[in-house]
């Protein structure tokens, strides 16, 4: 049974703003709800965008290094904006005040030597966010949550990362400059240990000197 997109991939926050203490009453509380690009928007080949290092991981070797052997192919199908308007009208309903989401760098930037934004990908977002806006929610938009693009696969154990990831978020603040909210890197820990070091995540890597130092450029893309 399909709970749309925003519980099926990792639910509801239930303390996305605590506002007034502990002793507050429920009136206090805003909620918010929380996803992914690469959980929740499938078609990862629509609208100009490439694969990313998740998408490259959970098709390797027939799937086998996702327990169920499942992608983000379809995911949510929240790459058809009626899916989207559809379930952010019953968060609405349920009176959610915030939603968390995340830009797709492929989506923005296909390929590896282009730096002229994907006019399709900028569109979709634009209206990703008009939906939000117009029903009074507001965007807290993840800049990179673990996609980076395969054909930028290698960046982030080089200086190239840092650089491509300023000049990206930059690109991206100005796209969209109603975002008043932006969080950098989703759990950059979690990069480093299960992609880099422990190789569950993608891009799989099994070395704990690379893990070192893509987290060492992850802190340096913040200068």
């Amino acid at each position: 049974m399909r709970f749309g997109s925003l519980w099926s991939t990792i639910g509801a926050l239930s303390i996305a703003l605590y506002l007034g203490g502990a002793n507050a009453n429920a009136n206090a509380v805003q909620w918010g709800v929380a996803i992914s690009a690469y959980q929740s928007e499938g078609q990862p080949r629509s609208g100009g965008r490439t694969w990313s290092v998740w998408d490259a991981f959970s098709h390797a070797d027939d799937g086998a290094h996702i327990a169920d052997r499942s992608n983000g192919d379809s995911a949510c199908n929240l790459a058809s904006l009626d899916q989207w308007v559809a379930d952010v009208d019953v968060l609405a309903a349920m009176q959610i005040q915030h939603v968390r989401l995340s830009i797709s760098w492929s989506r923005i930037f296909p390929l590896r030597d282009e730096w002229t934004p994907n006019a399709h990908g900028v569109h979709y977002y634009e209206r990703v966010l008009g939906v939000l806006d117009a029903r009074n929610m507001t965007p807290w938009v993840t800049m990179f949550h673990w996609d980076t693009p395969l054909d930028r696969q290698d960046v982030w154990l080089t200086q190239e990362g840092i650089d491509n990831f300023v000049r990206y978020a930059l690109v991206l603040v100005d796209l969209f400059p109603t975002v008043q909210h932006w969080i950098t890197i989703n759990e950059p820990r979690t990069v480093m240990e299960q992609g880099y070091e422990q190789g569950v995540h993608a891009p799989g890597e099994r070395n704990r000197t690379l893990a070192f130092v893509v987290g060492a450029h992850f802190i340096q893309a913040h200068r």
